[in-house]
C-alpha cells in the first residue's frame, strides 16, 4: 500500500512538473507570436510613412518644377527615382515613362563636383546636349509633371 501511495505521489509530482513545463512553452510561444505581430506592425507603419513621404516628395518636386523653382533635368531625375521606389500596385506608370526615357539619356552626364571639374569646353558640350534633350522632351515632361502634381498629394502623418 505504501508503494502504491509513493508511486501515486511520484506520478502526481511528475504530472504537475509536466503541466508547468507545458504552460511555460505555451507562454513563450504566445510571447513570440505577439513580438512577431508587433514587429510586422511596426514595419507596416514605417513602410506606410515612407510611401507617404515619397508621394509628398513627388508632389512637391512636380509643383516646384511647374513654378519654375527647379531645373527640368534635376526634377526629371528626382521624380524618376521616387517613382521607382513607390509601391502602388494599382498605379499605371505608363504616363510617367517619359521620366525613364529622359533619365536614360541624362544619366551619363557629369553632375555636381564631377561637372565642375570638367574643362569648360567639355562642360559646355554637355550643357548643350542636356539642353537639347530638355527642349526636345519639354512638352511631354511638363504634361507628366502636371499629372504627378495632380495624382500625388501632400500626405501628413
Amino acid at each position: 500500500m505504501i508503494w502504491l501511495l509513493c508511486g501515486l505521489l511520484i506520478v502526481l509530482g511528475l504530472s504537475s512538473y509536466a503541466f508547468i513545463l507545458c504552460l511555460q512553452v505555451y507562454k513563450k510561444n504566445n510571447h513570440a507570436k505577439e513580438q512577431s505581430f508587433k514587429l510586422e506592425n511596426e514595419r507596416h507603419i514605417a513602410n506606410t510613412k515612407h510611401q507617404n513621404y515619397l508621394q509628398t516628395s513627388l508632389h512637391v518636386i512636380a509643383q516646384s518644377y511647374l513654378k519654375g523653382e527647379l531645373n527640368i533635368s534635376e526634377a526629371c531625375i528626382r521624380v524618376k527615382v521616387l517613382l521607382d521606389n513607390l509601391e502602388m500596385e494599382n498605379l499605371d506608370k505608363t504616363p510617367f515613362s517619359i521620366f525613364d526615357e529622359v533619365y536614360e539619356k541624362l544619366q551619363d552626364f557629369d553632375t555636381h563636383q564631377a561637372r565642375n571639374a570638367l574643362p569648360e569646353k567639355e562642360r559646355k558640350i554637355q550643357d548643350r546636349k542636356r539642353h537639347f534633350i530638355e527642349m526636345k522632351n519639354k512638352e511631354s515632361l511638363e504634361a507628366a509633371f502636371k499629372k504627378v502634381a495632380n495624382q500625388f498629394k501632400i500626405i501628413k502623418d
